[in-house]
């Protein structure tokens, strides 16, 4: 599996893909959300055999500052969320959580903390405490002891700051402390 290592990163803009590995292993992208490649990609690397990769520029990709994904105080942010929950149950109902729950836990935790937590902390003016609190619960459900995960020590300094926020008890004044923290050194 591809997963932990994610050779298949950062979107699918930048992959060729036998299409017979998308619909034999029903690999789709879910419908009007943004942020469905965070669904779409693990599940690639999960069923994907083997990868080639070349340095070859092959795509020219213009980054827009104004893009749907740099927008910032927007409802649809919250996507985000929705799309880790949409993957975990897709996880469950695949039985991928069976043979390889470490390492599904682990895309879990990465992507909570690299897209979700970064996003409400970045592109909003006063993060939203309520998505905050919303990511908590569902993330606890799932994985009550991220500690336990062995390869939760692959995660960047950052990030591992980012989980330690998720899963402390802090009130909504706590939050924003912690965000004006985290805003300042992700911007470095």
């Amino acid at each position: 599996m591809l997963l932990r290592g994610r050779y298949l990163w950062p979107a699918a803009w930048a992959k060729i893909i036998r299409k017979s590995l998308l619909t034999d292993n029903r690999i789709f992208f879910p419908e009007d959300m943004v942020y469905e490649d965070h669904y779409w990609l693990p599940l690639l690397s999960v069923y994907a055999e083997s990868v080639y990769m070349t340095d070859m520029q092959l795509y020219h990709y213009f980054w827009n500052p104004h893009s749907t994904v740099l927008s910032r105080n927007q409802e649809y942010h919250l996507d985000c969320l929705t799309i880790q929950m949409l993957k975990w149950n897709d996880y469950r109902k695949r039985g991928l959580l069976r043979e390889y729950r470490e390492e599904m836990e682990y895309d879990l935790l990465w992507y909570v903390v690299t897209s979700f937590m970064k996003t409400i902390i970045s592109f909003w003016d006063e993060p939203p405490f309520a998505y905050f609190r919303l990511e908590q619960e569902f993330i606890k459900g799932q994985i009550p002891y991220p500690e336990k995960n062995p390869y939760i020590g692959d995660l960047s300094d950052i990030n591992k700051l980012l989980l330690d926020v998720l899963y402390s008890s802090i009130h909504r004044e706590e939050f924003y402390q912690i965000s004006s923290r985290i805003k300042a050194l992700l911007s470095q």
